[in-house]
């Protein structure tokens, strides 16, 4: 049943399942009606709720996408993840401004904070910005290192591994003040770079090859021409 909202903000407010989970709602603004329907998301146990548009005027439209939002959001919580996921942009601006903070109180130097900032608005930030932090494993790390040795590359500035290695502490950072603020119950995997050229290896069979190759070679060679062999 429609209710108007004692405050005003609310022109109609339903609560589809009558506990509170999914309610679709029009807006009144400046005594004006929005005609399309939103939508509030909570869910047992979790703090928070999601609000969005249904992006419809239809009312049973409303609550069917009202509905399987909830699905979704319930889904996501069953893997352990986030009711409203965040970006990896948010969290760094959230963290920025924390640190920003300790070196106003002397926690941290005005250096560390500037060298911190620097990296992850102009390196870090601009390539993981958009990925919902959740979503980042250490795929997109890996892709993230090759990627900023190759800016290096193009500028004529090489980027050498413990500069990487140095934002793989940066981007730690940013995941521990995130689960310290419970915006997730886990972080990826962040491995540090190793420089230098790496050993050739082989695998079974290629050294099986390899070896009949060898021999090969061996048997065919004059007999003359390398007496030692």
């Amino acid at each position: 049943m429609a209710k108007k909202a004692q405050s005003g903000r609310w022109h109609e407010k339903h609560d589809v399942f009558d506990d509170g989970r999914v309610i679709i709602y029009r807006s009144e603004v400046r005594g004006k009606i929005n005609p399309t329907w939103q939508c509030y998301l909570t869910t047992p146990n979790t703090k928070g709720r999601i609000r969005k548009s249904t992006k419809t005027t239809d009312k049973t439209k409303a609550i069917s996408i009202a509905t399987n939002e909830l699905i979704k959001a319930e889904g996501r919580l069953q893997q352990g993840l986030p009711l409203n996921p965040i970006r990896f942009s948010e969290v760094c601006t959230d963290y920025l401004r924390s640190l920003k903070k300790q070196a106003e109180q002397n926690l941290i130097t005005q250096n560390n904070y500037d060298n911190q900032k620097r990296v992850i608005t102009g390196s870090i930030e601009p390539h993981l910005g958009d990925l919902y932090l959740h979503q980042i494993n250490a795929r997109h790390i890996e892709d993230y290192q090759i990627n900023r040795r190759t800016i290096g590359r193009e500028k004529g500035n090489a980027v050498k591994a413990g500069t990487l290695n140095k934002d793989n502490s940066y981007i730690r950072s940013i995941y521990k003040y995130a689960l310290s603020a419970n915006l997730i119950t886990s972080m990826p995997l962040i491995k540090n770079y190793k420089g230098g050229t790496q050993r050739l290896s082989f695998s079974y069979d290629e050294m099986l090859q390899l070896r009949k190759d060898l021999f090969s070679w061996v048997n065919n060679l004059p007999k003359d021409s390398a007496p030692h062999v």
